[in-house]
């Protein structure tokens, strides 16, 4: 779980629950800003949201929940299914995932302000011939109804954003977009 607040107001603060098995090597990917650049995430966007800024830095810390050997094998599932959980109770997932799987007068006043947006189940295991196989696949066309559903979770998800109360969210929607716009344009370009 990483822990991120605002230094000068610390009751301003986001949970990200993740998991893996090699769990020195994800920090140094979090930790390493080209990463963040280079795989854009809420998580990464809120964390350098105000880097610019030395008034508005952000703090963190990692905190593990569970721990598990370098030699642990897991299923990918499992795993997922452990993210899940912590992400429930933690309500660190979007309201949207929160409210289809926890009774609404459970839910904190902080569910869904956090910085995990999908669902942890949906995620696929992690086997580089597995994300080959997700990198070949046209989620946009695709007969397999669990790959729709995912897909269309994920866009639900992003576009939920828009309409935040959360100005952070929605200014990550309106940045995410243009980007997404900029880049169509310039393969438009490249076809002309």
């Amino acid at each position: 779980m990483h822990l991120l607040w605002r230094v000068e107001d610390p009751t301003d603060c986001r949970l990200y629950v993740g998991q893996s098995l090699e769990i020195a090597n994800r920090i140094c990917h979090h930790e390493d800003i080209n990463y963040r650049k280079r795989h854009p995430s809420f998580h990464y966007y809120w964390w350098d949201l105000n880097k610019e800024d030395p008034s508005k830095r952000i703090a963190s810390r990692y905190i593990f929940p569970c721990a598990f050997t370098e030699t642990t094998q897991l299923d990918p599932l499992i795993l997922n299914m452990l993210e899940m959980w912590v992400s429930l109770i933690l309500q660190s997932l979007s309201k949207s995932v929160l409210e289809d799987y926890l009774p609404s007068n459970t839910l904190a006043l902080s569910a869904g302000r956090h910085l995990n947006l999908m669902n942890p189940l949906y995620q696929s295991s992690q086997t580089p011939e597995r994300a080959e196989a997700l990198l070949s696949i046209n989620v946009y066309r695709t007969k397999d109804p669990s790959r729709h559903e995912y897909y269309q979770q994920m866009r639900r998800c992003f576009h939920n954003m828009k309409d935040s109360p959360d100005p952070e969210y929605r200014r990550y929607y309106e940045e995410t977009t243009k980007r997404a716009a900029v880049k169509r344009s310039e393969t438009v370009n490249q076809i002309t």
